[in-house]
């Protein structure tokens, strides 16, 4: 039978949300911010982070969105859903590095939500998701995420920061290791996974 990508897309998330604790899991946004997309990261990632948020919407699931410090606001399809989503399911982050929990109240805000569980999504996945996933797994998070909803490698990242002179190229100590962190599957059907288990 012929599957479409909204009906593969709906079948993988009602196993998703069927195999979490609702009431324990926080979707965290990081840096969707139009300076740091290409075209490649808007066709792929926007329609399935939108249609996630949708289903955290009807979920009743919190949202932080986390931007980092002067780079523009999350990029406006986003922030079309995100505008739907209650105020007090939905709390902005502004860091002003890389670690979304370095230098802000992100760790505080968790504690309070009393959340265990991080639905991680954003760019780039080599630095400022990878921070972040680490600091969150060192604190005792489990980190669920998907490569359909993750992107950008270190060179892709590097690439990207020089063409906006945002920075000057330089080579990445351990892209290697931080490159492929998001992609591991612990079986060949799931397509949402926990991550950074040794951690």
């Amino acid at each position: 039978m012929f599957m479409n990508n909204n009906d593969k897309r709906e079948e993988v998330m009602e196993r998703l949300f069927h195999s979490i604790d609702l009431g324990r899991v926080v979707v965290l946004l990081v840096d969707m911010q139009d300076r740091f997309l290409d075209n490649q990261d808007k066709r792929k990632l926007i329609p399935e982070q939108v249609a996630l948020l949708i289903r955290c919407k009807k979920e009743g699931i919190p949202v932080i969105i986390v931007e980092c410090e002067g780079f523009g606001q999350t990029n406006f399809k986003l922030s079309e859903v995100l505008c739907e989503i209650p105020e007090r399911k939905k709390i902005t982050v502004v860091k002003p590095d890389e670690d979304a929990f370095e230098g802000t109240e992100l760790g505080e805000i968790l504690e309070t939500l009393g959340m265990k569980t991080l639905l991680l999504m954003g760019v780039n996945a080599c630095k400022c998701v990878y921070k972040t996933a680490v600091s969150a797994r060192k604190l005792g998070y489990e980190i669920l995420t998907s490569d359909t909803i993750v992107a950008g490698n270190c060179d892709e990242y590097e690439h990207s920061l020089h063409r906006n002179n945002l920075s000057r190229r330089r080579d990445c100590p351990d892209c290697g290791q931080r490159t492929g962190w998001y992609v591991k599957r612990e079986a060949e059907t799931e397509e949402y996974y926990s991550v950074l288990g040794m951690i």
